[in-house]
């Protein structure tokens, strides 16, 4: 098992790690305030997405967490899928605060406030490969392990109250991660997202504590591996140590 391990781990190095960052195509930008990033369908009067000017400081900082998110893809995929991620301050539409969301090839992330840079990058570009690999038997299988799912947006979700990304123990009981899993499909599949590649041994212990959250894992494995073959249960595990 030791061999198993140190193996798995070696693959990661020569897979993602020796990739030097620079021959991904994916662009990171510090928002300045003024240049019209978003879609013109997102500025209507019900979006109404807006943005503040990044903090150039922290910039630098986001910048190392977006690399390290890079590293657990290989290059064709990053390429394939995303051409940009913009790092704003604060991030907002439907009259609401959020840390990040996606466009079809683009990614904004409010740095504002926000200590889990890369966590919320795996959440925001889990979308956009579910949206790119439109993996309906996928969802049918999700849904039928999710029968407490809301079906509403994001927005509507946050002002119910399920606005909470921290593990919730009861949810994970019926295999949900966190109140804010319960808002609809895509954010039940988001947050176990960026926990695989984020959410470090803590995670792991849950997923080997609650029979209906491995379940999930199990499911969302499958599907990684239609993204890249590559991406075993053993080496989305291998990603928290």
């Amino acid at each position: 098992m030791k061999y198993l391990i140190f193996s798995i781990i070696f693959a990661i190095g020569i897979i993602f790690n020796s990739q030097a960052q620079d021959t991904s195509n994916v662009a990171i930008v510090c928002y300045n305030g003024r240049s019209v990033i978003f879609p013109s369908s997102w500025l209507d009067r019900k979006t109404n997405a807006k943005a503040t000017a990044a903090d150039k400081d922290k910039f630098q900082k986001d910048t190392v967490a977006l690399k390290t998110a890079f590293n657990k893809y290989p290059i064709s995929v990053l390429n394939d899928a995303l051409k940009t991620v913009y790092i704003t301050g604060k991030l907002r539409f439907n009259r609401q605060n959020f840390l990040g969301t996606n466009s079809n090839n683009a990614i904004y992330i409010g740095s504002d406030g926000n200590q889990e840079i890369e966590k919320t990058f795996h959440h925001e570009f889990s979308s956009i490969l579910l949206r790119n690999k439109r993996a309906v038997k996928f969802e049918e299988e999700w849904k039928k392990l999710s029968p407490y799912l809301r079906s509403g947006n994001s927005a509507s979700a946050v002002k119910a109250g399920l606005f909470s990304t921290d593990f919730d123990l009861v949810l994970c009981e019926q295999g949900y991660l966190t109140p804010y899993s319960l808002s609809n499909f895509e954010n039940d599949f988001n947050m176990y997202a960026e926990n695989i590649f984020a959410g470090g041994k803590e995670f792991w212990k849950i997923v080997d504590k609650y029979p209906k959250v491995q379940a999930k894992v199990k499911l969302i494995a499958t599907f990684y591996q239609t993204v890249w073959g590559g991406y075993t249960e053993d080496l989305l595990r291998a990603l928290a140590d």
